[in-house]
């Protein structure tokens, strides 16, 4: 697998994540009586039906890129990665793409935190009864908007530590 096809899978992965999220937002936000009435719904169907719909986004995007690629070839050849790791050496007027091991714990330890902010919420919908979701109704749209960034913010420096504590020990125990 070459490096253009990995930059276009994690490309169309992401921009289908993107569009999932967006539509789910657009609903929230227009359409929140459709929301509701996918209310009565079980989880177990709520959340493959998400994935499926995310692999299809991604599907899409990844068969535009891949025209896209064959149409301009050129276009792989003008963007490449310079990194100490492979030992290439960049040309004097580019600028390292690669990241370093700091930049990839932190990019780490935020995606963790964010997939570990929507389990929590899929957790909490799919299982806390009936009654204590019905008490949080009153509560403004802001007020989950902050306790979601919160609870990111929060488990994101977490994750950030145990990625930064088990690096350590890898270290000293290649040291030994």
């Amino acid at each position: 697998m070459t490096s253009a096809q990995d930059k276009a899978r994690v490309s169309a992965m992401t921009a289908g994540m993107a569009a999932v999220a967006g539509a789910w937002t657009f609903l929230a936000a227009f359409a929140p009586a459709t929301l509701a009435a996918l209310d009565g719904l079980s989880p177990w169907f709520d959340v493959p039906a998400l994935i499926a719909i995310w692999a299809l986004f991604s599907a899409i995007v990844y068969l535009l890129l891949r025209r896209t690629r064959h149409t301009h070839p050129a276009s792989d050849e003008i963007v490449d990665y310079h990194c100490r790791e492979r030992q290439i050496t960049p040309y004097a007027t580019s600028v390292s793409l690669c990241a370093s091991r700091e930049e990839k714990r932190h990019l780490g330890a935020i995606t963790a935190g964010f997939a570990l902010t929507i389990s929590m919420w899929v957790a909490a919908l799919s299982f806390l009864p009936g009654a204590w979701l019905n008490a949080l109704n009153p509560a403004p749209v802001w007020f989950y908007c902050l306790v979601s960034a919160g609870l990111w913010v929060i488990l994101s420096a977490a994750m950030y530590s145990l990625l930064s504590a088990a690096e350590r020990r890898h270290h000293s125990e290649k040291a030994k």
